[in-house]
This record gives C-alpha cells, structure tokens and sequence, in this order.
C-alpha cells in the first residue's frame, strides 16, 4: 500500500497536525514508499522539502512531491504533444514547472494560459490573459479555491481569479486542482501504482475524500478536532478508515 498525503492535512496553520512528523519519519525510516501531494503552485517541490524540513519533518526529497501543475501539465503533454505554448498567472514555481514539462512561455501566442497563485498579479495581467483565452488560449486552473488566508488575512483566491475570467471570456476552465480527481489520477501514474494500491490520507471530506473515494481510492479521513455536526454514517460515500490524527495511523 501507498500513501497520498494531502500537504493540508499535515499542518494546522504553519504548525504540523498531531502524529505528522512520526508518520512520515516513520515511513522514511522503513522505506515505504509514499507522496505528499497539492494544488498549491506558490511552492517549487524543493520549496516545499524545505517548507517541511523547517517545520520539524525529516529530509525529503523533491520526488516525493507531486503538484496539480505537475498533473495538469502531464495531462496536457500526452493529450496534446503539438500544443506546447503556454503562458501562465502565478509565480514562478509555476512558471518552472511549464518550463520542465516541455512548454515553450508564449506572452502573445499561447495555446494553454496556466492559472495559479499571485498575489502581486496586476489588473493589466488579467486583462493580458483574458486576450489570450479570448485568441484561443485554454485556461487550466491548478488550484480551485476561491478563498486564501495569508498571515489571517483573507485573500482572493485563485479559483476568484478563474471565475473571473471565465466570466469575462464565456469560456470554461480546465481543472487540475481539487476535487478534480486528475491530480490523484496523475499521482498514481508517476508512482506506476493503481488506484487500489492507494491509501490517500486527508481531513478535508468535501473538497478531497469525497471525490477520492468517488474515483475508486481507499481513504483515510482525519477528523481531528473538526465538529462533525452530522453522523460520520451520513457521508455521501464512506472513507475506508477514520481517525482522529495521524497517529491513529501509526503501527
């Protein structure tokens, strides 16, 4: 069995969950194989090692990590190799990971306008990528969220910025962040394993269980100290396993 870790369900704010670090150490330690997954494009995947390793987890390596930016450019690559320009919002993590896949960064032409996290973006970058969708640019929305908290305080998310423009152009966005279940889908082809061979952990049920679980893999909900107002019997479709933290996980 191979564990998915959403990046969110390790940490609480900046602060890891109760039994984060001794499950992932403890996986290290014994060699198992896992990968700690997200649709947060603000981070390269040796940022986020070392977002981790800062907070108290042991060293990782950028293998370990997988990104809706990843998935939606891997997506993109096998279904159309001969549309290879892109332009993209967001910093550049982003801008990188474009730049591996094998995308050639077109500010006039391109074929895929990549939209994720910037919060020094400017009202002329909006109207900069409305015209690319409107000459024919697919939008590709890496992460849905509409709402971001920095520093606790509320900001425009994202997926604010998305429906915006799908609102402005009158065309509709590809979606490689949750609860698109792509990014687990793609997840498991970089890992080579299937989905039956997944146990994908998460404390958020709408936004990333529910869809998981939908797409055929084994979950792993986190209750943590949510209040759950309705009876765990209720959910739509049932994770496989509930627990209270991470160390419910621990042998």
């Amino acid at each position: 069995m191979i564990y998915f870790f959403s990046l969110d369900s390790l940490f609480e704010s900046t602060l890891p969950v109760l039994g984060a670090v001794d499950m992932i150490r403890t996986l290290v330690q014994h060699q198992e194989r896992f990968l700690i997954i997200t649709d947060k494009a603000n981070r390269s995947r040796r940022q986020l090692a070392q977002y981790l390793y800062d907070a108290g987890f042991p060293l990782l390596y950028d293998e370990m990590f997988y990104t809706s930016t990843m998935a939606a450019v891997d997506a993109v690559r096998r279904n159309y190799p001969e549309l290879s320009r892109a332009c993209y919002i967001g910093n550049e993590a982003l801008g990188n990971t474009l730049r591996e896949g094998g995308f050639v960064i077109d500010l006039k032409q391109a074929d895929w306008l990549f939209i994720g996290s910037n919060r020094n973006a400017a009202y002329r970058d909006y109207c900069d990528g409305l015209s690319l969708v409107l000459n024919g640019a697919t939008m590709i929305s890496v992460n849905d969220d509409v709402l971001e908290t920095v520093n606790g305080q509320p900001c425009i998310g994202t997926g604010a910025v998305v429906t915006m423009l799908e609102a402005a152009s009158g065309k509709r966005a590809l979606h490689a962040g949750w609860p698109a279940p792509l990014l687990l889908r793609k997840a498991s082809r970089y890992m080579g394993c299937e989905e039956e061979d997944v146990l994908f952990v998460s404390d958020r049920y709408q936004e990333e269980i529910l869809p998981a679980g939908k797409a055929g893999f084994k979950t792993v909900f986190i209750v943590g100290d949510q209040n759950m107002t309705e009876d765990l019997r209720d959910l739509e479709i049932q994770p496989d396993y509930i627990v209270e933290n991470l160390k419910g996980l621990l042998k």
